[in-house]
């Protein structure tokens, strides 16, 4: 997929549009801007985060089962 709409975020950075909303640029820009914090997961997540696990890459996957709990 191809933006051809981009945000420009405080610092001067373009973000394109399909990433700024997908990817957490907007919470990055809305905590620096406001200067509150905003919390890493989102609250209607919690009751999911023991059913998932981490990739080898960073990202969170559902556990099937086979795989050894992670801290």
């Amino acid at each position: 997929m191809k933006c051809c709409v981009e945000e420009i975020t405080p610092d001067g950075r373009l973000i394109p549009f399909c990433a700024y909303n997908s990817v957490g640029y907007r919470e990055q820009v809305r905590e620096q801007m406001s200067g509150v914090p905003v919390a890493p997961v989102a609250p209607n997540a919690l009751p999911l985060a023991g059913r998932l696990t981490t990739t080898p890459y960073g990202s969170k996957t559902t556990r099937t089962g086979r795989e050894e709990r992670r801290p």
